[in-house]
């Protein structure tokens, strides 16, 4: 159960890699084709600086063909490459937004008086590692695998390697403090059964948990872009 619950985590990790590492093309012309031809799983836009008096305006798309293939535009569109959009009904509902406001005609239309500025890339850029998964039964489970664990280790009255206050400040940076926690305790999973299993010299107290703490969430996210890179 703990392999899994640990596959689960490192297959979110490296979705969410993926998203924040996004091929990039210079054409939105990529992103109608994939439209087009239905490849697109998931389109968002992040942000758009557009006034319907310009000939031309920003905007900046996110896309993926797969999970683990993302695809970015950012630059200008001009009114012209903006009628394409008409027909790719997915784009025009991502630019007009949920409830479909101001409508497509006005964004196309110079005569209307119209100002839209969408976004905020820094702050979409912020989010929590989770908060960047796609929309789906990941995004639910990843929360409960998170609070179950931390859950678990306070029901226990004794964890081998740490107490509860060092796991306790591990936990806070994330899940890679608990996927930390599933590979260790009780005991690693690489651990053998047929051996007895011998508890450590000493346990991480709560103020070296606080410590480490402060290292393991840039030192996991490094480790994991390293090993992204080489896929």
């Amino acid at each position: 159960m703990r392999i899994l619950l640990i596959a689960i985590i490192g297959y979110a990790a490296v979705t969410t890699l993926a998203y924040d590492r996004p091929q990039r093309t210079s054409s939105i012309e990529r992103l109608y084709d994939d439209l087009d031809h239905h490849r697109v799983d998931r389109l968002e836009l992040v942000t758009a600086d557009f006034k319907a008096s310009r000939e031309t305006n920003t905007f900046w798309f996110r896309w993926s063909t797969s999970r683990l293939t993302w695809w970015e535009f950012r630059g200008e569109v001009s009114r012209t490459q903006l009628e394409k959009a008409r027909q790719l009904p997915r784009l025009t509902r991502t630019i007009t937004g949920d409830r479909g406001e101001p409508s497509f005609d006005k964004w196309l239309d110079p005569k209307f008086d119209l100002s839209v500025i969408r976004g905020d890339p820094s702050r979409a850029d912020s989010r929590s590692w989770s908060e960047r998964l796609p929309d789906g039964p990941l995004r639910l489970l990843i929360p409960f695998i998170g609070l179950g664990t931390f859950l678990l280790m306070l029901s226990r009255p004794h964890n081998r390697y740490a107490n509860r206050w060092a796991w306790f400040w591990l936990m806070t940076t994330g899940l890679s403090g608990v996927m930390l926690y599933l590979l260790l305790e009780r005991r690693p999973v690489w651990a053998s059964f047929d051996r007895p299993l011998r508890d450590p010299a000493k346990r991480l107290t709560g103020g070296w948990g606080f410590v480490c703490s402060l290292f393991l969430a840039p030192l996991s996210a490094g480790l994991a872009s390293l090993a992204f890179s080489l896929l």
